[in-house]
C-alpha cells in the first residue's frame, strides 16, 4: 500500500481527529453535567422547602418551651416573693422590737448604763425570742433594782444575771439575758 496521503497532511488529519474527539467528550461530559444538575434541581429545592418547613416548626416550639418557661419561671418568682412577704409579715400577737426594747430602756436608771444590745426573734409558738443586755452598772443595787423591773412586766418569762456579775461593788460589767414572748 502506498501512501496516498503526504506526512504534514497525515499529521494535521490525526491532530484534527484528536481535536474532534476531545470535542466531543468535552460535549458528553458537558451533556451529562447539565442533565445531572436538571435532575438534581427539583431534589435540591424539595430539599430547601423541607428545611425550611422544619426550621420553621423549631422556631414554633422554641416558642412554645420559652413561654412555658417563662410562665413556670413567673409563677416562680411570685410564689416565692409570697413566702417571703409572709415571712417578713409580723403576727399581729408579736410585739416589735421597738416595743420590747422601750420596756428594757424605760426600767433603766441614771445608774444603768448600757452598751450592747442583742436581740432574736423567736419561731412563733415553738420558742421564746432571747435578749442579751451587756452594760455597766454603778453599783449593785442599782443592777438589782433594773433586773427586778424587768422581771415585774409579763413579756419576759426569764431573766438571766448571773452572780457573777455581782462580785464588784461597783462600776459593775453584766450581761443579762431575757427570754420571752417575742
Amino acid at each position: 500500500m502506498t501512501n496516498l496521503l503526504s506526512q504534514t497532511k497525515l499529521a494535521n488529519l490525526a491532530k484534527e481527529y484528536k481535536y474532534r474527539l476531545t470535542t466531543v467528550a468535552i460535549f458528553a461530559f458537558v451533556v451529562v453535567v447539565v442533565l445531572s444538575a436538571g435532575f438534581l434541581v427539583p431534589s435540591f429545592i424539595i430539599s430547601n422547602v423541607k428545611l425550611a418547613g422544619i426550621a420553621t416548626e423549631a422556631q414554633k416550639a422554641r416558642a412554645v418551651s420559652e413561654l412555658q418557661n417563662t410562665k413556670n419561671t413567673s409563677g416562680t418568682i411570685l410564689k416565692d416573693t409570697k413566702t417571703q412577704l409572709l415571712l417578713l409579715q409580723p403576727d399581729a400577737s408579736e410585739d416589735s422590737v421597738q416595743n420590747v426594747l422601750g420596756l428594757i430602756t424605760k426600767n433603766k436608771s441614771s445608774d444603768i448604763r448600757i452598751q450592747n444590745v442583742s436581740f432574736e426573734r423567736g419561731v412563733a409558738g415553738a420558742e421564746d425570742g432571747k435578749i442579751v443586755v451587756s452594760g455597766i452598772a454603778k453599783n449593785r443595787e442599782s443592777l438589782t433594782t433594773f433586773s427586778s423591773q424587768i422581771q415585774s412586766n409579763s413579756i419576759f418569762k426569764n431573766v438571766d444575771l448571773p452572780i457573777s456579775n455581782f462580785a464588784k461593788n461597783k462600776d459593775i460589767a453584766f450581761s443579762m439575758q431575757i427570754s420571752g414572748s417575742f
